[in-house]
């Protein structure tokens, strides 16, 4: 008789329900075990949204509270633990009001809320003597508890260090004023105080416990605490959230076959596919996490929705994807270099005043960027960053396109985009120069009215790699030759080659752009810049390497005048079998030229992005010469 699979949570369920339900769990008690019998802390932690901060919290709770019956078969089961109970004060940050004029009030009743739980009343006026307070009321009520348990021989004696303090979303009311440097202020002078209580009541605490996204934020105002002990980047918790390859073929063995079945009947993986296709797909989609530059994890919301409803998508990114995003200003963010590959920061306390938060690392935090590697030891490490996985790949070049490409105030941005972006598939597949230069005048036209990047060849660049790059073709930013490099390089489906390079130079001052004489001034550079493009795709070899195979190989010049004037040609590169001459024929004398894409291109994933304030202005038409 097969073993059924478990159910599958990806809600707010905590730990008890996990357990008493039956689901799918990932066992980390032993990692908690390793935290408990270390030192009292304060710990701290930083994950991205829906990683297992909650539920790690809340496991963390049951342990500490004593409830050995709900870990029977567990790893901490199997380690040396009394599982003595301890007071357990349990507060989140994410308050009502996270504004300064009522973030103090709020937290204030969030504490007093607290102690009616514990049927305990404050007279407090401030949030820091009243978590003093309620530390101190929590650990006398519990040691007269355990003492009345001692006298009727019902338990052990209390220890004086008997209150166990869990924080979630410690960090939630900066991240919510990221961009407002005397709301950050006003809010972290209160917070300060707050944890500097904490650190009061240091000798009644047995363990404490404090979650949140941004380390770097959060570390100005964990200063009060002053031997707080930061595991977020420590190598020895690197998988306290998130799923290994171990802890997924361990765990959801028995929703492989069936999720594999449903997949092949979607057609999302093909008839012949095994489950072993099914893990490889799996790591390509969402693996790729780490925090110690080495070991890797899996998101672990994302990998539950595949089992529960059977499909690859942008899980976790649809949901969980941090808020801290769109509290950027526009030019905050270089989506394009993402994908590069060579973002870093230097020091892993580069940023020690919350005013003027690193974006790089803020992205890391927030689950678009993951550690790929450090060099350099102590204070003089580098942290080099990557994006994840492809979830995130896919995510963020929508995001970007979202936000360069779609109209503002449109009702379907993501319609639009689809609806560019095919077009301009279709263009160069058919190698149909003028409606690629129309496109492309059209989309680059609102450039410089909502970015500062209007004048950079540089982003012009990067938005064709993102609009290529759809529909699962393979586009490299800077493809290297042997003496050169090319702008980009996309292979298609069928394995063909496109091969370009991009020449801008900004528009001239003076004149009347739509006189005949500019118009002819700026036809000239256009065509000047498409032979110079041709000849460097000549000269320095670009695309040479993937001659001598099967596939077909084309070199496209595109030259961009100002933002919105576009000429764009196709060549075919060859190369003579006798004299080796490495040469290129012009498109239109090609009788072999066929789509270099299939016609049924996919279609971007529909994300809200109505929220967003700064598209550009309508498109009106085809701008260009």
């Amino acid at each position: 008789m097969r073993n059924k699979a478990k159910d599958i949570f990806t809600g707010n369920e905590g730990f008890k329900e996990f357990i008493k339900g039956n689901a799918a769990y990932v066992d980390k008690t032993g990692l908690i075990h390793d935290l408990f019998s270390k030192s009292s802390g304060p710990f701290s932690l930083s994950r991205p949204r829906r990683f297992g901060k909650t539920l790690l919290l809340d496991t963390i709770q049951h342990i500490a509270a004593g409830n050995r019956d709900l870990f029977a078969g567990l790893e901490i089961s199997n380690r040396k633990y009394d599982w003595t109970p301890y007071a357990v004060i349990r507060l989140s940050m994410s308050v009502p009001d996270y504004t300064p004029a009522k973030f103090e009030e709020d937290l204030l009743d969030v504490i007093k809320v607290r102690a009616i739980r514990h049927g305990l009343t404050l007279d407090a006026k401030s949030p820091g003597t009243a978590i003093n307070e309620l530390i101190t009321k929590v650990s006398v009520k519990h040691m007269e508890h355990m003492a009345s348990r001692q006298k009727n021989d019902m338990g052990p004696e209390s220890d004086p260090k008997n209150v166990v303090l869990l924080i979630d979303e410690c960090d939630f009311p900066l991240n919510a004023n990221i961009r407002d440097p005397k709301a950050l202020a006003s809010i972290n002078d209160t917070l300060y105080k707050f944890y500097s209580s904490v650190k009061g009541g240091a000798d009644m605490l047995r363990f404490t416990f404090l979650a949140g996204i941004t380390e770097f934020l959060f570390r100005r105002m964990f200063s009060g605490l002053n031997d707080d002990t930061e595991i977020s980047l420590n190598p020895a918790y690197s998988t306290i959230c998130g799923f290994t390859v171990e802890e997924i073929r361990s765990v959801f063995k028995h929703h492989m076959e069936p999720t594999l079945k449903i997949l092949k009947a979607n057609t999302e993986m093909e008839p012949d596919a095994t489950e072993d296709d099914l893990m490889a797909k799996l790591l390509f989609w969402y693996d790729g996490y780490s925090w110690d530059g080495a070991t890797k994890v899996l998101n672990p919301y994302s990998v539950m929705s595949l089992f529960k409803t059977a499909t690859f998508d942008d899980h976790w990114y649809n949901t969980g994807a941090s808020r801290l995003t769109s509290r950027l200003e526009p030019d905050d963010i270089d989506y394009f270099s993402l994908f590069s590959e060579n973002l870093s920061f230097e020091s892993r306390y580069s940023v020690t005043d919350v005013h003027t938060p690193d974006t790089e690392s803020l992205l890391m935090q927030a689950g678009y960027l993951t550690i790929s590697n450090i060099t350099g030891t102590g204070k003089n490490r580098t942290y080099h960053l990557k994006i994840p996985n492809n979830e995130i790949f896919d995510a963020a070049r929508t995001e970007l396109l979202a936000r360069a490409v779609a109209p503002p105030n449109s009702a379907k941005p993501m319609k639009f985009i689809n609806g560019m972006y095919i077009r301009l598939l279709e263009s160069f597949a058919s190698l149909d120069a003028a409606e690629s230069q129309n496109l492309l005048g059209s989309i680059y036209s609102g450039v410089p009215q909502h970015s500062s990047k209007g004048e950079d060849e540089y982003f012009y660049r990067g938005l064709l790699q993102l609009l290529l790059g759809f529909g699962n073709n393979q586009s490299l930013p800077e493809d290297p030759s042997d003496i050169g490099r090319a702008d980009l390089a996309v292979q298609t489906p069928k394995g063909d080659w496109i091969v370009m390079e991009i020449k801008h130079e900004k528009a001239a001052d003076g004149g009347d752009r739509k006189s005949q004489q500019n118009k002819a001034r700026v036809l000239k550079r256009l065509n000047v810049n498409i032979n110079a493009a041709f000849s460097q795709i000549l000269a320095r070899n670009y695309g040479r390497k993937y001659l001598g195979g099967s596939a077909k190989v084309y070199a496209a010049a595109i030259a961009i005048h100002g933002t919105s004037d576009v000429m764009v040609r196709f060549a075919r590169l060859s190369r003579d079998p006798t004299s080796l001459a490495y040469s290129l024929e012009d498109i239109a004398r090609d009788p072999n030229t066929t789509r270099l894409w299939p016609p049924n291109v996919r279609t971007v994933s529909v994300r809200a992005w109505e929220a967003h304030p700064y598209p550009p202005p309508e498109i009106e038409g085809v701008r260009g010469l």
